[in-house]
């Protein structure tokens, strides 16, 4: 009788854990965001015995979300990493979005090629998804790749052959 009190009480622990995140994600507290969907995470973890694989898509889909805005690119990168290798726990949406959030993290760290990559395999989940679209249309901009690769590292452009003549001169001041 106690286990099934306090897997009740972890469950609603988690539960409510996402709930905050939602809602200070929803009044812009990114910070309380993050932290809220990280807490989520470790109570899911700690009464994960059924394998709750689809509720941690969720929740780290979301505070992939928070991470960028939060400009916490490579930890978002890691969270949509994650949805991504489990599509069939997460479900299409839930990958649909790690893969558009994991382009907005790419980006952020100036990896226009991984971006493209990412948003081109969102559209083929939802081809009509009027966010994917938009994005994509980006890159038909000479600009929008230069604004990108301007964020780069010399280790992030190396490894982008496609944008191999982007020089540092070409960079655009800020």
């Amino acid at each position: 009788m106690e286990k099934r009190h306090s897997r009740a009480t972890t469950m609603d622990d988690w539960r409510a854990l996402g709930r905050a995140g939602n809602e200070a994600y929803d009044d812009g507290r990114m910070v309380d965001a993050c932290e809220a969907y990280g807490r989520a995470l470790e109570a899911l973890a700690r009464e994960d015995e059924e394998g709750r694989t689809r509720e941690t898509c969720v929740l780290r889909v979301n505070r992939a979300m928070a991470r960028v805005k939060r400009g916490m690119f490579e930890g978002a990168i890691d969270d949509c990493e994650y949805v991504v290798r489990r599509p069939v726990q997460a479900g299409p949406k839930a990958v649909c979005k790690a893969l558009v959030r994991r382009a907005w993290a790419l980006e952020g760290i100036g990896d226009a090629q991984g971006a493209l990559k990412a948003l081109k395999a969102a559209k083929k989940i939802e081809p009509k998804n009027a966010v994917i679209v938009a994005a994509l249309r980006n890159y038909t901009s000479t600009f929008h790749i230069a604004v990108v690769l301007n964020k780069a590292s010399p280790e992030v452009l190396a490894r982008q052959p496609k944008f191999k003549s982007f020089r540092p001169e070409t960079r655009v001041r800020s």
